[in-house]
């Protein structure tokens, strides 16, 4: 059997009959992946703390800003942090010049016993680490749903004063 995709009239119609989408697309900016990612009304970046993921999302950033994708729409989230590492998400938020606005901490156990017994995490503890990181996440993922979209900058003319030579005096 084939899926045909026309990304469009399927995100169109997923729209119309779902409150919340969530879309789980590989790290490659497939065309299938950039019509998802321009018909969303907020992206989750989630990235590791290693140089790979970073050097990744520090790409995905370049390629939102290129297309003009607004940033404020983009939630950028370090999943598996670990203070044994030695990358802070500090360290990432300069590196690459966005704001890291949620964290999810490594927590081995709390992980793979949700795994192995089939039940989300969520759904359990509340005061684990992983559990408020998720939290930190839907907060601001609500909020860049919330934020209204800026007015634009009205345009200045600056007047000419003096006469500006090209090339040279």
């Amino acid at each position: 059997d084939y899926i045909f995709w026309d990304g469009e009239k399927q995100m169109e119609f997923l729209k119309r009959e779902y409150v919340y989408l969530v879309a789980d697309t590989s790290s490659a900016l497939s065309e299938i992946t950039l019509t998802i990612l321009e018909m969303s009304d907020a992206i989750v970046l989630l990235a590791t703390p290693d140089i790979p993921s970073i050097k990744n999302a520090s790409r995905f950033f370049d390629t939102m800003e290129a297309l003009d994708y607004p940033a404020r729409q983009v939630v950028f989230v370090m999943n598996r942090m670990d203070k044994k590492a030695g990358i802070t998400a500090a360290a990432v938020a300069e590196s690459i010049k966005h704001k890291v606005v949620a964290q999810i901490p490594l927590d081995e156990k709390t992980v793979m016993t949700s795994i192995n017994q089939g039940v989300p995490f969520l759904l359990g503890d509340k005061s684990r680490p992983p559990v408020q990181g998720l939290y930190d996440v839907i907060e601001a993922v609500q909020a860049a749903l919330s934020e209204p979209e800026p007015e634009p900058a009205p345009v200045e003319k600056k007047k000419v004063t003096e006469r500006v030579r090209l090339f040279g005096s």
